[in-house]
């Protein structure tokens, strides 16, 4: 065995280590990728965002670490990233709402197979349900081992030379971008929203929230125009609206003492350094 070969496998060992040791953090990006998972239209990278964020916002000192090498942010993305398709499945199944490509392709074959979607799904066809959960736990088992297998192979991408990777990135985006809807403006699109994210890149700006506020302001433009034709500002009142936004304002507040003590922090260590 070759010397890379046997450092990308104690690497694989110590990966395995480290998900023991940080399993609350699995438990909890898990539960974030479960809920935001099972909501249709938020599947997708943005399981990956929120739960990046909020394993940056509860772990100790994550705000000083994280893009710098820490385990943590690539776990707690990771557990999300997979327990996503579990809780996919709730709403096609449950509601026949499905959130993802693959999950609109499990319920155009349940309904081939004449079966019904829905509650009758849960409560007549158990045999069903439990199946398709099984089969993805097992699927998730043989995919990580066969990824195991192939961790010296895959470890090599991340010594190509960048110019090797970014043309055929630039290749895979556009055509992906142009494909959906056949339009060149989506092409101008994308080369202005590049320029854009370089730009936030280079001046130390945050990405995710604006990558959010462009997937997520369509679905909240419609339902805000569906509650206030039908609730007018009353729905304002109501008891879920009222925690959902507690649950913002304190977010603000934990993001804005967060960053206030990140740089207490970092005046500390400067100042200690100084000192010493």
């Amino acid at each position: 065995i070759s010397q890379n070969v046997r450092g990308a496998q104690g690497s694989v060992l110590e990966g395995i280590r480290d998900t023991f040791r940080h399993w609350f953090l699995v438990l909890r990006t898990a539960l974030v990728g479960t809920i935001v998972g099972a909501l249709p239209g938020l599947s997708g990278p943005v399981v990956d965002w929120f739960a990046y964020s909020h394993a940056m916002a509860t772990e100790k000192g994550a705000r000083l670490t994280f893009g710098k090498g820490d385990i943590r942010g690539v776990i707690g993305v990771d557990a999300a990233s997979n327990a996503k398709q579990g809780g996919g499945l709730i709403p096609t199944l449950a509601f026949g709402i499905p959130g993802t490509t693959a999950n609109a392709l499990v319920l155009g074959i349940l309904i081939m197979q004449g079966l019904p979607i829905g509650p009758q799904m849960l409560a007549h066809h158990a045999d069903v349900t439990l199946t398709l959960a099984w089969g993805l736990v097992f699927a998730s088992v043989f995919a990580t081992g066969i990824m195991l297998c192939l961790v010296p192979a895959t470890a090599r991408i991340a010594t190509l030379p960048i110019h090797w990777l970014v043309p055929i990135l630039i290749v895979i985006i556009s055509f992906a971008a142009y494909q959906s809807t056949s339009d060149f403006g989506d092409l101008i699109t994308l080369l202005l929203f590049s320029i854009l994210g370089w730009f936030m890149k280079q001046n130390g700006w945050p990405r995710p929230p604006l990558v959010l506020g462009v997937i997520l302001s369509t679905m909240v433009e419609r339902y805000l125009s569906l509650s206030m034709g039908r609730y007018g500002f009353s729905w304002m009142s109501r008891p879920i609206v009222l925690v959902v936004g507690l649950l913002i304002v304190a977010s603000i507040f934990a993001g804005y003492y967060g960053r206030r003590r990140v740089r207490m922090d970092l005046t500390g260590s400067g100042g200690t350094g100084h000192a010493s």
